[in-house]
């Protein structure tokens, strides 16, 4: 019934930004709750991808970047535990690590175990790298498949994902 509910909403949200001149919204599934398209594309190839490298989601996460990557013609960076919040790459973690707090400010996200909540996940695509915040391991590993649906090829080898700020969690825990 919910769904219900929301469809209409959905869709004046795509009539209204069409209107507006603004890109179309990705054909990611399942749609996040918020998805803001920013200006610009961020090219991947040899992004470094930090992950907690003590999390097993957080593994799985850099690997499936990783592996879409290659399946799209491009190469991926070196896969490495987070050493420091400054650094220019992709970034992979839950609310808890000791790093999130540094890289949230960094990124501009308000991010908590409680805030997006269990299972849920922020993300900034932009022009400082990408970096995906789970409030916790299983919200980690959502929000890098969320990614790997983003990432798009050029037909060269290159590949970027469009710039953006999404912020999803489930409607239901168990499926």
């Amino acid at each position: 019934m919910k769904t219900a509910r929301m469809l209409p909403v959905l869709i004046l949200s795509v009539l209204a930004a069409s209107l507006r001149g603004a890109p179309p919204l990705p054909g990611l599934v399942p749609m996040p709750k918020q998805y803001e398209a920013l200006e610009g594309r961020l090219a991947l190839d040899h992004a470094p991808i930090y992950f907690d490298a003590g999390n097993r989601q957080c593994q799985i996460a850099a690997a499936e970047l990783s592996a879409r990557m290659q399946e799209l013609g491009g190469q991926p960076g070196a896969a490495a535990d987070i050493t420091s919040p400054t650094n220019t790459g992709i970034y992979i973690l839950t609310a808890t690590h000791p790093m999130a707090a540094a890289l949230a400010r960094r990124f501009q996200l308000e991010v908590s175990e409680q805030a997006p909540g269990p299972q849920g996940y922020k993300i900034a695509a932009v022009p400082a790298g990408v970096v995906i915040i789970g409030s916790d391991p299983v919200g980690a590993l959502y929000g890098a498949m969320t990614l790997r649906q983003m990432m798009e090829s050029d037909g060269s080898g290159a590949v970027a994902v469009a710039a953006a700020r999404i912020t999803d969690k489930p409607d239901y825990y168990y499926r």
